[in-house]
Parts: C-alpha cells; sequence; structure tokens
C-alpha cells in the first residue's frame, strides 16, 4: 500500500511539472465530460422519438463525415497547432451535447447538426491531441508504457463517467446529464494551453506514399480497424440491444456501472503490456471476445449479457493497448501527425460500412454480433501473418549476422 502511494504521489509531482501529465490531465476531463453521456445517446435518441432506422441513419451519418474531417483536421494542425485544433475540437463537443436535449423537438435538421458537431468533435480532438501525446510520449521504445499510462488515464475517467451518468440520470434527469458534460468539457480545454514544451507544429510534413510505404504501417491501421468494427458494435449496438431487449432505462444505466466496475479491473492490465508480448495478447484477445460475440448471439440471458460486459472489456485492452502502442512507436519515429490523422480514420471507416450494411436489414443485432466476430478472427489473422513476417525478419538478420 505504501508503494501504491508513493507512485501515486511521483506521478502527482510530475502532473503538475510535465507537459505529458498536464496533457493527460485535459484527457482525463474529456474522457469523463464524454462517458457521462456516451453510454444513454442512442438511448436517449429512441426515447426521444426516433427509430431505430433512424438511429443507425445518424450513426452512418456522423462515421461517414467523421473520415474526410480527419484530414482537414491534419491540415489545421499544420497551420494552426496541435492545441488550437484539440481545443476546437472539445468546443465542438461541448456545444453539440449543450444542444442534445433538442434533438426531442427538431427532427432530422438539428440531428445533422449535431451528426456534424460530434463528427468535428472527434475528428480535431483525436488528431490534434494523439500527435500531441505521441510528440510527448518520450522515445519511440517507451510507447507501450506511455500508451499504457495514457489508457490508463482514459480507464479513470470511463470509469467514473458512466456510474455517475446513471446516477444523474435516473435521479435528476438528462438535462442536468448533459449541462454537467458540457462544463466539464470546456474546463478540459484549460490545461492545453499550460503546455510549455510540447512540438505544437510539425517540422516537417511527410507524404503520406513515403508514409505508408512499408507494409507493417499498413498492417497497423488494418489492424485497428477491424479492431474499431468490435467496439463499435460493443459500444453503439449492444446499448441498444440491452435497451430494447430488457426495456428500461435503468437497464441501461446497470450497464453503465458493469462498464464502470469492469474499467476498475481493466487498469490493471494496462501495466502487463510490453513490445515482447504484444502480438500475443491481441492474439488471446481477439479470439477471446470473439467467442463472447458468438456466445451472446446463443445465450439469451439478462445475467450473461452483463456478465459479458465485464469479460470484453478486459480482452478489448489486450487488444487495443499494443495495437495503440505500435502506431505511437512508429508515429515517433516517422511522422506523428500522420499517425494521428490515419489512426483516427482507420477507426472511423470500417464503423461507417458497418452501419451502411445494417440500415436495409431486419435482423440488426444479430448481423452486427456476427460482424464483429468476423472482424476479430480477420485481426488474428493479420497479427499472425505479421508475426510470420517478423520472425522470417529475424531470420534473415541472424544469417546477415553469420
Amino acid at each position: 500500500m505504501s508503494s501504491a502511494h508513493g507512485y501515486h504521489h511521483h506521478h502527482l509531482y510530475r502532473a503538475i511539472h510535465s507537459d505529458f501529465w498536464r496533457l493527460e490531465l485535459s484527457i482525463w476531463l474529456q474522457t469523463l465530460a464524454f462517458s457521462l453521456v456516451g453510454i444513454f445517446v442512442p438511448i436517449l435518441m429512441l426515447r426521444y422519438g426516433y427509430s431505430l432506422e433512424a438511429v443507425l441513419a445518424f450513426n452512418a451519418l456522423f462515421y461517414g463525415i467523421d473520415v474526410p474531417l480527419n484530414f482537414l483536421a491534419r491540415r489545421c494542425v499544420l497551420a494552426w497547432g496541435g492545441r488550437a485544433v484539440t481545443a476546437i475540437g472539445i468546443a465542438c463537443g461541448a456545444v453539440s451535447f449543450a444542444i442534445f436535449h433538442n434533438l426531442a423537438h427538431g427532427g432530422w435538421p438539428i440531428l445533422i447538426v449535431f451528426a456534424v458537431l460530434q463528427a468535428l468533435f472527434d475528428a480535431f480532438y483525436w488528431v490534434g491531441h494523439f500527435y500531441l501525446f505521441i510528440e510527448s510520449s518520450g522515445k519511440p521504445e517507451m510507447a507501450g508504457r506511455s500508451t499504457g499510462i495514457v489508457n490508463g488515464v482514459r480507464i479513470l475517467g470511463g470509469m467514473l463517467g458512466p456510474a455517475l451518468g446513471a446516477i444523474i440520470i435516473v435521479l435528476h434527469g438528462q438535462n442536468l446529464l448533459f449541462y454537467a458534460s458540457t462544463a466539464i468539457f470546456l474546463v478540459a480545454i484549460v490545461p492545453l494551453f499550460a503546455l510549455k514544451h510540447a512540438h505544437d507544429k510539425p517540422a516537417r510534413a511527410m507524404p503520406l506514399r513515403e508514409f505508408l510505404r512499408e507494409s507493417r504501417e499498413r498492417r497497423d491501421y488494418l489492424s485497428f480497424s477491424l479492431y474499431s468494427i468490435h467496439a463499435t458494435a460493443d459500444g453503439v449496438i449492444w446499448t441498444i440491444f440491452i435497451f430494447m431487449t430488457l426495456g428500461t432505462l435503468n437497464s441501461v444505466a446497470l450497464l453503465a456501472v458493469v462498464v464502470s466496475i469492469s474499467t476498475i479491473i481493466l487498469s490493471y492490465v494496462t501495466g502487463t503490456i510490453t513490445r515482447r508480448n504484444a502480438g500475443s495478447l491481441i492474439l488471446a484477445g481477439s479470439l477471446c471476445a470473439a467467442l463472447i460475440w458468438i456466445l451472446r448471439l446463443v445465450i439469451p440471458n439478462p445475467i450473461f449479457y452483463y456478465a459479458s460486459v465485464l469479460f470484453v472489456g478486459y480482452f478489448a485492452i489486450l487488444m487495443s493497448v499494443p495495437i495503440e502502442s505500435r502506431i505511437v512507436e512508429r508515429g515517433r519515429t516517422k511522422d506523428a501527425l500522420w499517425a494521428a490523422t490515419l489512426r483516427n480514420t482507420s477507426s472511423m471507416i470500417a464503423p461507417f460500412f458497418l452501419f451502411l450494411i445494417l440500415l436495409p436489414l431486419i435482423a440488426v443485432f444479430k448481423v452486427s454480433f456476427i460482424s464483429a466476430a468476423l472482424a476479430l478472427f480477420a485481426l488474428i489473422f493479420v497479427t499472425r501473418s505479421i508475426g510470420a513476417a517478423t520472425g522470417k525478419n529475424l531470420e534473415v538478420m541472424g544469417d546477415m549476422v553469420k
């Protein structure tokens, strides 16, 4: 216990005296602000009178708009710097949630405005802050540790947000929830402008073709895109499934609490991620999460539904942290801004096609669960091909040394 206290005291001191930790404070506040609301957004849309098809169309619109905005965000970082672009993204997030309750009265026009603001928030925030994170994360070989730390910060914000959001929405209603989220969003901007030594703009802009010339870059972003199908199905479609199956907002509030509990467990996992066992962790996480999706298809039991959230959250960490660590490592070596841009683009483009496929279907949940499982099996294949290629490279290097 005393060693843990010393660890956190040391990191608290560094948080006050380091750009890396000032950035993490902003990330924590933003994550808290978004997680207060995020899990409830599709459910409140259904309660406001939108059909399931409208919710799916909204998500397709959001992801579709987001993809090109990532490249606009990149140009803005080159022109204005990472801090300004991140702040613009956070401000768009605050405005979007401030107007969310108007969805009940505005129909499709306000829904389109909300989708555009959410896309601006996602693209500008992720490209801007992930670029700053890569630039302030230290040497490339420290990518795993840095990614684990920032993931832990997000876990802490994600742990508190759903539980607090569930309490607020049950006791005080959704209006207070959105006001609180908006206020925390705005506070998250403040630490960004306390950064003193961050590389706010790239020294040079590498051509995209040069950045993607090596196959490992293409494989990393393909891996993250496949993982994002699972993450979207679990974060959006699974929440809708729970609401439509169990029929009450309290069921989603309970889901939010279970998510919060699972993140406490996950906080112990991030420190185990190393460069040496990253491939094995991705394989294990992908296989186990795919099996959970299959079991969700065949076990219609509410207790299992909630229990599966704990396991899926654990396996998601095993997949996401190693993949992002490789993206950070290579971005630090080659071009941090392209790494941030393509990381977010790859996370949006596959879910966009997923929602387009789901729109005309009747068996939305069954198809989405199967799609998530297939994406994870594809991730296993990609990861194994990377491992095989790495093994061949090591053999060639060994022969050269001999």
